[in-house]
């Protein structure tokens, strides 16, 4: 049995990905502006969030 929040994680992996890809292709002008760095907080503070959550509820799993 796999933790539901184990899908939002993934989900944000692949986000994660995407800004690491537009990074790469826009370079400076994207890592730059305000937009991107909101993005970013939020993909970093969402995914340590489904990170514990899934850690937590695997830990109470019946073995």
């Amino acid at each position: 049995m796999i933790p539901r929040y184990s899908l939002y994680l993934i989900v944000n992996i692949l986000g994660a990905l995407g800004y690491v890809f537009l990074a790469i292709t826009y370079g400076d002008v994207f890592i730059i502006s305000p937009e991107s760095l909101l993005l970013l907080f939020f993909l970093i503070f969402s995914t340590s969030v489904f990170i514990y959550e899934s850690i937590k509820i695997w830990e109470r799993k019946p073995t």
